[in-house]
């Protein structure tokens, strides 16, 4: 059961995403997996704990982490507003042109 507690401290919700090539923390920038500096962090996420880094953030308070995974696919920096997309791209869902069946 979780207590209501004093505001003095802020829950913060947070929203992990895992990309092929990195993380990125809400609607951050990608930092890759490979940095030094993000070793520790991921090292707590494999343990099933919350990194100290987020842990600052809530100045106490809980931390509620989403994952979201995304390892399959290239990291797409969320944009501010939904625009809708403009230009040339491929149909998901649809076959690549080139393949003909025979």
């Amino acid at each position: 059961g979780s207590e209501k507690r004093q505001h003095s401290s802020q829950d913060v919700h947070v929203v992990l995403k895992l990309w092929k090539s990195g993380f990125s923390l809400d609607n951050g920038e990608l930092r890759s997996y490979q940095d030094p500096s993000n070793a520790q962090f991921l090292e707590s996420i494999r343990r099933g704990e919350v990194p100290a880094e987020l842990r600052r953030l809530a100045h106490g308070g809980q931390v509620n982490l989403d994952m979201e995974d995304h390892r399959d696919e290239d990291f797409v920096k969320p944009k501010g507003a939904f625009k809708a997309f403009t230009g040339e791209g491929q149909k998901l869902g649809s076959t690549a042109p080139q393949v003909l069946s025979t």
